[in-house]
């Protein structure tokens, strides 16, 4: 281990510094107090853990075009850092952050105690968040981590460009003195199409998104609480997954539908509760093919059949009372084939192009003439039946039909 002391280091004030092959590398100015040093260019520290620590308020250095591994920043000092690259920062609990800033350069991964450091055009691969952010031009390649050692925080301002994928990472976050809300206003977070929102053992209690479009992302939940965040002039992301089971995440969505209906988003509350509604479709058929034996597939489709019915239905008919366009589909195509149907059942002669579509405008309507074609044909039973059955579907799809039309402003 190598302790280096500025105001014994005569060299260090021309910006010279005889470093040791390898190591943990003290830097520090303990009982003494320096206006200024000699910046320090294109050093090598890939070699040494460096802790830069134990220094007073009006020291000041400057690191310019330096390759560092590990460095742990703990004191009150100014220091900047200057077109430099890093594998790991962490900035200690007691350190004044804002009497440092990183101006460009590289930063595989940031953590520690975050009080308005001083970010300007800054490439970050991974950060683990603790307190305040306010980052200008900061580049965010990879991830955000708000882990269960974060703490409370006030504001996080990501006024940024994210490269590849923005992951933001919930890890067991709480509020760690155990009060009801931790609080908080992530900003401005509109990251790439197909991020990642991580929420895993985590309250999002509190926590308020403003600004941020995340209608590209999407969640990968287990075991947290997502009912009391806020979100004002945002959009929360379209899908969720569940971790374990890589499926979608029943109740990631009905989480999300609470949240919704609390924010009075009566557009992303009918959202949620499609995708919820979906998600549990899925998940009986999914469940279905798992079981060992016809016996038990009967069993579950039988204690099942209700749910399967009354959501199948939904998806195909209107995606459970969104979407109008599947109803007029169904009513056009389930319509041709029951007139087919009826045409066959009564009919012996061809009729010509012109008479069979002016026919089958008429028989798609549900109040036509129970003889449609005319009293000099035969109708069998085949051909009521028909005609019944099709009547009760297509009272269904119109009723589905107008459902959709009806979406906001039913409660």
């Amino acid at each position: 281990m190598r302790h280096i002391n500025f105001i014994d280091t005569v060299s260090l004030f021309r910006g010279e510094l005889i470093l040791p092959s390898e190591g943990v590398l003290h830097i520090n100015t303990t009982h003494y107090s320096i206006r200024e040093i000699s910046p320090l260019k294109n050093y090598d520290f890939t070699k040494h853990d460096i802790v830069i620590h134990e220094s007073h308020d009006d020291f000041r250095v400057v690191f310019i075009n330096c390759k560092f591994k590990n460095i742990t920043i703990d004191g009150s000092f100014h220091i900047n850092f200057q077109d430099c690259s890093f594998n790991k920062v962490r900035i200690a609990d007691r350190t004044s952050a804002h009497y440092f800033s990183f101006n460009g350069g590289v930063i595989d991964y940031l953590t520690g105690f975050l009080s308005n450091p001083d970010f300007k055009n800054v490439e970050v691969g991974k950060l683990d968040y603790i307190d305040q952010l306010n980052l200008d031009g900061f580049e965010l390649v990879d991830e955000l981590i708000f882990s269960e050692n974060s703490g409370s925080f006030d504001t996080v301002k990501l006024d940024c460009r994210f490269k590849n994928i923005g992951f933001l990472n919930y890890e067991s976050y709480e509020d760690p003195m155990g009060y009801a809300s931790p609080g908080g206003t992530i900003e401005s977070y509109n990251p790439d199409k197909n991020s990642v929102v991580r929420i895993q053992g985590s309250d999002l209690e509190g926590i308020t998104f403003f600004n941020c479009n995340m209608f590209n992302s999407q969640i990968k939940f287990k075991n947290s609480n997502l009912t009391e965040l806020r979100y004002i002039n945002s959009v929360l992301p379209k899908n969720a997954t569940d971790i374990d089971s890589k499926r979608e995440s029943i109740e990631a969505y009905r989480q999300l539908k609470i949240v919704s209906k609390k924010q009075y988003d009566r557009f992303s509350e009918l959202k949620y509760k499609a995708k919820e509604q979906n998600a549990y479709l899925k998940d009986i058929i999914f469940n279905s093919k798992k079981l060992g034996s016809f016996k038990k597939w009967v069993a579950y489709c039988k204690n099942n059949f209700n749910s399967l019915i009354v959501l199948g239905f939904g998806k195909f008919s209107n995606y459970y009372g969104t979407k109008w366009w599947p109803s007029v589909l169904l009513i056009l195509v389930i319509g041709f084939g029951s007139y087919c149907g009826y045409l066959s059942s009564i009919c012996n002669n061809i009729m010509g192009f012109e008479e069979f579509w002016q026919k089958y405008w008429l028989f798609i309507t549900p109040f036509h003439n129970i003889h449609l074609m005319g009293d000099e044909y035969s109708y069998s039973g085949w051909s009521y039946f028909i005609d019944i059955f099709h009547r009760i579907i297509n009272y269904f799809l119109i009723y589905q039909g107008i459902q959709a039309f009806r979406m906001y402003g039913k409660d």
